[in-house]
């Protein structure tokens, strides 16, 4: 297979390549519970909003492709999406080379923001560079198996980082949750809470260095930065007051915080990953009080009580949620290694 940069590249103009369509408005209170993906104008999780149970509204083997930043993805099962939502489609498109296509789509996304939306007659007129034959046709074959043999690397290449993982942990026989005492203490008794500083879009400089936003996905990575201040720390915990309120992520990684953020670490036990894992869940136990309008500030934050299990002396038992998370992940690691072995051993028998 050629190296993407020995391949003919031509610009194409997506209505000439694909059937558009767009998605149709849905009030919040017509939604209801079910099984079928609502894609909404979402960056991150596939666009996937939740699971409804409303009519189906496009079938299964379609791009979808958001408004705003231009996100694009795969939808391989039947779905409802919103208006803010533009839908692709034709006879060539499958599960693997829509990854390319999607990949190529969103180069775009840069010149597209809340205040110039890509629409769908937007969407319809955008250029995006693909692959050709020596005939010109777009290359929907060289997209396939390059889509495919990427998919391949990267599953072998998680399978390796998933067996150290798992060399690294063993199980602990211990009582489970229901089986624990739990005692309520204030936040500002168990942690010490850190601000992060304001950075404006235009003071900030592209670099490696994650930058934690008040978001609610990405583990509230929300882009990367070479600068550095005041609020510069690694291996703590990253709690939202505003935004997306009393949502918390773990840092392992060096990384600055937005004003937006508050950093917690733990005042009478080192601030290991497992304990603040766990950490983590419990404040996020509280997160269903607040709002945009009711943000989880300084002074709320100090006085919030969470609950921790305790031991018979009734001091919060760091040990036990330490063993507690390190359960929990060899869990789940054996889960999602099990499950990558599956999708090798399906790509082996389908090639």
């Amino acid at each position: 297979m050629k190296p993407l940069d020995q391949l003919n590249w031509e610009p194409r103009v997506l209505q000439d390549e694909f059937d558009c369509a767009k998605g149709v408005y849905l009030q919040t209170d017509s939604v209801v519970d079910g099984d079928i993906p609502y894609v909404t104008a979402k960056a991150g999780g596939n666009g996937l909003n939740r699971f409804i149970g409303n009519r189906v509204l496009f079938p299964g083997n379609h791009l979808t492709v958001e408004k705003v930043r231009l996100s694009a993805y795969y939808q391989p099962a039947p779905f409802y999406c919103s208006h803010d939502v533009s839908t692709l489609t034709n006879s060539s498109l499958n599960a693997e080379n829509a990854q390319f296509l999607a990949t190529m789509i969103m180069r775009n996304g840069a010149k597209y923001s809340y205040g110039r939306q890509a629409q769908l007659d937007v969407v319809k007129r955008e250029k995006v560079f693909l692959p050709t034959t020596s005939n010109g046709d777009v290359d929907y074959d060289y997209m396939e198996q390059y889509s495919a043999q990427t998919r391949e690397r990267l599953l072998e290449r998680y399978q390796g980082v998933l067996r150290s993982r798992l060399s690294d942990l063993v199980h602990h026989d211990i009582p489970e949750l229901s089986e624990k005492d739990w005692s309520e203490f204030p936040l500002n008794e168990v942690f010490a809470v850190k601000s992060g500083v304001r950075l404006t879009t235009a003071d900030k400089t592209p670099g490696q260095r994650p930058f934690i936003g008040a978001t609610d996905n990405t583990n509230g990575v929300t882009g990367f930065v070479s600068n550095e201040n005041p609020s510069l720390d690694s291996n703590v915990l990253g709690v939202n007051y505003n935004g997306a309120p009393c949502i918390a992520f773990y840092h392992p990684y060096e990384a600055i915080f937005t004003d937006d953020v508050k950093r917690l670490r733990l005042l009478h036990h080192s601030n290991n990953a497992l304990v603040l894992l766990f950490c983590k869940v419990v404040v996020m136990q509280q997160r269903a009080k607040y709002s945009y309008g009711y943000k989880f500030n300084a002074g709320r934050m100090a006085r919030q009580l969470l609950m921790f299990p305790v031991t018979s002396d009734g001091d919060i038992d760091y040990e036990y949620m330490e063993k507690y998370a390190e359960n929990m992940l060899l869990r789940k690691y054996r889960q999602y290694s099990d499950y990558l072995a599956s999708l090798l051993e399906t790509d082996a028998e389908e090639s």
